[in-house]
């Protein structure tokens, strides 16, 4: 009897002992499986944190981004209304010049810029001063004048500055004249009164 069933034992382990085996492979994949599966799921949650953190961050960047672009839309307005101000703030002074220029233009189109030139007794008028070069600035807001005692052709305003070398009697040629601190010959005749002046 006990032949028996050790001989029944043998067989059993026989026939079934590489099914036993294959299980217990089974089951230690089944567990290394599961080691990785917790592995990546720690590892998951570790980058769902991650993924937190840098979609917080590029939120706040994205509201700095958005706070910059706001800032800069703002200092280009500002610019342009300065640009525009300025455009405006053009000076009258240089509007008036610009209109005399034109008006002259129109009135001595037909003359010689460059008339005969005359002995320095025949152009000198009796009473006339010659003196040397200087710079005046306007007293008050001044009209301007082709000629002593002639037409009046364009209006300064008070403390523009321009140049002279030559005075006849109560009347100063205007010889150049200054347009934002830049000089500027005068390309026409124009004389102010001498009382309207002051020299620098």
């Amino acid at each position: 009897m006990k032949q028996f069933f050790l001989f029944f034992s043998l067989i059993v382990v026989g026939v079934f002992g590489d099914e036993i085996e294959r299980i217990e492979r089974v089951l230690s994949d089944i567990t290394e499986l599961r080691k990785s599966y917790d592995k990546s799921q720690d590892e998951l949650s570790v980058c769902r944190v991650s993924l937190s953190d840098e979609k917080q961050k590029n939120e706040i960047i994205l509201k700095k981004l958005k706070n910059l672009e706001n800032e800069v839309e703002n200092l280009n307005n500002q610019i342009e209304i300065l640009q525009k101000e300025n455009k405006s703030k053009k000076t009258t002074k240089v509007i008036i010049k610009e209109k005399a220029e034109k008006c002259l233009d129109n009135q001595i189109s037909e003359k010689n810029e460059f008339p005969a030139l005359k002995l320095r007794d025949e152009f000198l008028d009796e009473g006339a001063i010659d003196i040397t070069a200087h710079t005046y600035r306007l007293q008050k807001e001044s009209q301007l004048f082709d000629a002593p005692e002639g037409k009046a052709i364009d209006l300064w305003e008070a403390k523009t500055s321009f140049t002279s070398n030559y005075r006849d009697r109560n009347w100063i040629k205007v010889t150049g004249y200054f347009i934002e601190r830049v000089w500027h010959k005068a390309a026409k005749e124009l004389w102010v009164r001498a009382e309207d002046t002051k020299q620098r």
